[in-house]
């Protein structure tokens, strides 16, 4: 399998800015004693995993699969690969109480198309992956740090309070947080970014966006100060809030003692409010 580059001279820049900044994919092991075991599988691009494990995924040529744990726990680590999809959890007969913040999976592989993460899973990215699409759902308080894609199409759903954070280039994209999950996001010349935000869920965004259309409910919020959109569809509900840079066309709707910031001189073409939400336009 292969993929185009689909780098652009921008998002190179912000590689090699990146290049020299430190990652954040440390996970703490204390003074325990840790074996590394490898395990072999290649030709995977999916990765489904679950029971509060450490990922650390790098990207990489070539790929390998290795087990970082205490010498008790280094076969209580089940993984198995089913078509292209690589499935990480514990062995059924490990029983709380169980330090799970004690193994680390890593992970290199060439290019990944989708995650799966359940169970309070933390998966953190080393480099920069291209692929025509990309989907990730998180659940249970899971979390993807460091996340960096470069795709046509990019899929983030997160419930539970789960997290994600990183940089994404795409065509295309999607975002579906509920449960007070967060979304924190450097956007590279996105396209369109079609967002629904309920159960005081939060999402900070950066970077520049041609078209964003926007849902929000139940006390959620949108950061969006440093973030430039040219055409903003927005609905607000439920004492929930958003603060956007807009200069093009705005639609908003608003109910529920919400409310909405934009920073800029925008076009308004559809407004509608009622008397317990505000719009400031600054």
């Amino acid at each position: 399998m292969s993929y185009k580059s689909i780098l652009t001279p921008s998002l190179l820049l912000l590689v090699i800015l990146c290049g020299c900044c430190t990652s954040s994919c440390v996970y703490k092991k204390g003074s325990k004693a840790m074996t590394q075991q490898e395990v072999n599988f290649r030709d995977f691009t999916a990765i489904n995993a679950n029971r509060g494990l450490d990922l650390e995924i790098t990207q990489g040529a070539e790929y390998s699969v290795s087990i970082s744990a205490p010498e008790k726990y280094k076969d209580d680590v089940k993984i198995e690969q089913k078509g292209e999809t690589l499935y990480i959890s514990l062995q059924q007969d490990v029983k709380y109480p169980f330090d799970s913040d004690d193994i680390t999976i890593h992970i290199t592989m060439p290019y990944i198309t989708k995650m799966d993460l359940a169970g309070a899973t933390e998966a953190c990215f080393i480099g920069q992956f291209e692929a025509p699409q990309f989907t990730a759902h998180l659940s249970g308080s899971s979390e993807i740090e460091d996340l960096a894609i470069v795709a046509d199409e990019v899929s983030l759903e997160a419930s539970g309070a789960s997290e994600v954070s990183g940089s994404i280039q795409a065509k295309r994209a999607m975002a579906n947080l509920t449960g007070a999950s967060k979304l924190d996001l450097i956007v590279n010349q996105l396209s369109q970014l079609t967002m629904q935000l309920s159960g005081s869920s939060s999402s900070e965004l950066k970077g520049s966006i041609t078209n964003l259309q926007a849902t929000l409910s139940g006390a959620s919020e949108i950061d969006g100060e440093e973030l430039t959109v040219s055409d903003l569809d927005i609905s607000l509900a439920g004492a929930s809030s958003a603060e956007v840079r807009n200069s093009g066309n705005l639609r908003y709707k608003l109910a529920g003692a919400s409310e909405l910031t934009i920073y800029g001189s925008p076009r308004v073409l559809d407004s509608q409010s009622d008397r317990s939400s505000s719009i400031d336009i600054r």
